[in-house]
């Protein structure tokens, strides 16, 4: 016959809902579930658990009273969010994130975190062209936005303001993205985030063949000659589009067996001097354009309408980044197979990595190498 024991009792209370039981005495414990979580407290006394229990009991009623406080429109508000965010985050997460980038007070107008990045260029000694330019861009942004605060804003904004200036100024793509770069540039300083390293498979960079060239520059010949010289340079020699606007025209020598351009250091990215060889076809272009004296082209606007004019009527729709020196660089490694050779034409430092990484588009044909290092002048008579 098996043997049965005697199980002890506890003696159990219920206070205000929340059950307490007297283990032993002198020792009662409070046991507490709310929302699948349990909660146990040792007291001394009924008394000292009574108080505990009394307190949560306040604590749940309160909680649910919020709740029903709540009118339909906050309760559909409310599951709209829910199921907005898909379990990523809380509603209190979401409204968190929110309150950090909406601010009340104190936070910092579009005008003053464009002066403390002006201040912070000038501070890194970047050349007075760029801190100019980019003191033109971020005014007039901050006009556009209402001197919003920085914080506030994001991509989207800078995407809206830069596509209402381009439709009321009449902008091409290529000052469209400068002024959009200028303003993801400020949200990012005020972030206190760098640029994002992209992790997407590198890509060859985008150039033109001979008859896309010729055919830009035999436009600009028509409807542009002040800027035949700079886009010459930039094609031919790959000059890179600022050193063409602060190059003059007594540092291009074209007389002489071997005629050359000479980078001087404030003229240069790097600040370095360099000596580019001047090409057969390149020869032909500078004799026809030159000039006595002064700068290759007067101002970077002058550069800028005359492109987008030689582009409309060269039926060229896009301007790829760096696409003439990237073009140079390609056609002038296919004629001489010599990288070290094309990387010091560019300027570059340190070896030819930065030409084997950045600047080696496709391998042209032969005859594709030929024909671009054919193109010549179609004008006769230049009048610039």
């Amino acid at each position: 016959m098996a043997r049965h024991s005697k199980r002890h009792k506890v003696k159990t209370a219920y206070l205000h809902g929340i059950a307490v039981r007297e283990v032993r005495p002198g020792y009662y414990l409070a046991d507490l579930m709310r929302d699948g979580k349990r909660t146990r407290r040792a007291f001394r006394s009924l008394d000292d658990a009574a108080v505990w229990c009394r307190s949560k009991s306040v604590e749940i009623r309160n909680h649910g009273t919020a709740a029903l406080a709540m009118d339909d429109r906050q309760r559909v508000e409310y599951l709209e969010a829910v199921r907005a965010l898909d379990g990523r985050a809380t509603v209190a997460e979401a409204v968190r994130f929110w309150l950090e980038r909406h601010p009340t007070h104190g936070v910092e107008k579009w005008g003053a975190a464009a002066l403390r990045y002006i201040q912070q260029m000038k501070s890194g000694q970047r050349r007075k062209a760029s801190i100019a330019d980019k003191e033109i861009k971020l005014g007039i942004l901050g006009d556009a936005l209402g001197d919003a605060a920085p914080l506030t804003l994001d991509d989207g904004d800078i995407d809206r303001a830069v596509k209402a200036l381009a439709a009321a100024r009449g902008w091409g793509e290529v000052t469209r993205r400068a002024y959009r770069n200028a303003g993801l540039t400020l949200l990012r300083f005020v972030r206190g985030k760098s640029k994002r390293v992209s992790l997407r498979d590198e890509r060859p960079p985008e150039i033109w063949d001979a008859e896309t060239v010729g055919r830009l520059l035999h436009a600009a010949e028509v409807v542009s000659p002040e800027i035949v010289g700079a886009l010459a340079v930039m094609a031919f020699a790959g000059v890179r589009p600022n050193e063409a606007l602060r190059l003059k025209w007594e540092h291009i020598r074209l007389d002489g067996d071997k005629p050359l351009i000479a980078l001087l250091g404030d003229v240069t990215k790097t600040r370095s001097t360099r000596h580019v060889a001047v090409s057969r076809n390149l020869l032909e272009w500078l004799t026809r354009y030159r000039r006595e004296s002064g700068l290759l082209v007067a101002t970077p606007a002058r550069m800028r309408l005359g492109r987008e004019r030689a582009m409309r009527e060269a039926g060229i729709a896009a301007w790829p980044k760096d696409v003439l020196r990237h073009t140079a660089a390609t056609m002038l490694h296919g004629l001489t197979h010599d990288a070290a050779y094309t990387s010091a034409q560019l300027g570059h430092t340190g070896g030819t990595q930065v030409f084997e990484r950045h600047y080696r588009g496709l391998a042209p044909a032969p005859d594709e190498v030929e024909r671009f290092w054919s193109i010549l002048p179609e004008r006769q008579e230049v009048t610039a």
